[in-house]
């Protein structure tokens, strides 16, 4: 009975140690938090999608948009939006869903933004990019 009671509790304390480890330690170091610590300090966006090291952010009262592909860092207006395409990039038969989008911009003329497996959300974007582009969204 004592053996187990002290299993367990080598067992707990294993995990928490571990677990405050990672909270210290890894602190910023995660993906998204890499991502949306190069937006600009004064993006307030209206509708945001971040997943890994990829961004795209809406700030309707500004009209602008930025946009974080790994290390790049874009804020444009909607007119410097030259094409919203869909991607997908097949591995090992598993289907990634990315928006590609290309700015008006020599060193990074295009920016890929990953949807992991949602093609839904994806192409929610990809309307939303276009009508803020043409003028229709309000």
């Amino acid at each position: 009975m004592l053996n187990e009671i002290l299993s367990v509790v080598l067992i707990i304390g294993l995990f928490a140690i571990i677990w405050w480890s990672y909270l210290l330690f890894m602190k910023g170091a995660h993906p998204e938090q890499r991502a949306q610590a190069l937006l600009p300090a004064d993006f307030k966006p209206d509708q945001f999608h971040v997943l890994a090291d990829t961004y795209v952010g809406v700030e309707k009262e500004r009209n602008r948009i930025v946009f974080v592909d790994a290390k790049h860092v874009r804020v444009a207006a909607p007119g410097e939006i030259v094409s919203v395409e869909p991607e997908e990039e097949s591995i090992w038969g598993v289907r990634h869903q990315w928006l590609v989008i290309g700015v008006r911009d020599s060193t990074v003329p295009q920016y890929r933004i990953w949807f992991r497996f949602d093609r839904r959300a994806r192409d929610g974007w990809i309307q939303r990019l276009k009508d803020i582009g043409s003028g229709k969204a309000a």
